[in-house]
């Protein structure tokens, strides 16, 4: 029960919108205290790997999304301060973060979030960016459970 609270409270908070580093700066807090949440209560998360899947992999392609805007953008004002360098840096740490959430969670939650992958290559056999994501997340996972080993 306290596993399903966590994750009512997380996984809003990873769907938020935004690319601003305050938005970010939560964004990553709560990846890593999904983390944390995935690896404490282990037994149990397989149930949950669908949700957490979704969760990361749309928080992943929104960020690749901003990612590709933020290098796009030929000037940057001079009255930002610098937020656009802040943005492009906040989003590019939380790609990566992201990405090793996702690893973990299919290695705990296995099955479950392997399901929301394989959907994902069904689906979208000609989208290369989603693809790649999926073989990431898979190959991340298998170097997660080599180090393990």
């Amino acid at each position: 029960e306290i596993t399903r609270i966590a994750l009512s409270a997380l996984l809003p908070v990873v769907g938020w919108r935004g690319m601003r580093l305050e938005v970010r700066s939560t964004q990553l807090s709560a990846l890593v205290g999904l983390i944390s949440l995935m690896d404490g209560a282990h037994p149990i998360m397989q149930h949950h790997g669908k949700k957490i899947m979704v969760e990361v992999f749309l928080l992943l392609d929104r960020a690749d999304k901003d990612a590709t805007f933020l290098s796009n953008e030929k000037t940057v004002d001079a009255t930002t301060n610098g937020s656009h360098y802040d943005d492009a840096i906040s989003t590019d740490a939380t790609i990566k973060v992201a990405l090793h959430a996702a690893s973990i969670a299919l290695a705990i939650c296995g099955g479950s979030a392997e399901s929301i992958l394989a959907h994902i290559q069904s689906m979208q056999p000609t989208k290369k960016h989603l693809l790649r994501r999926c073989h990431e997340i898979r190959a991340a996972t298998r170097q997660l459970e080599h180090i393990k080993s």
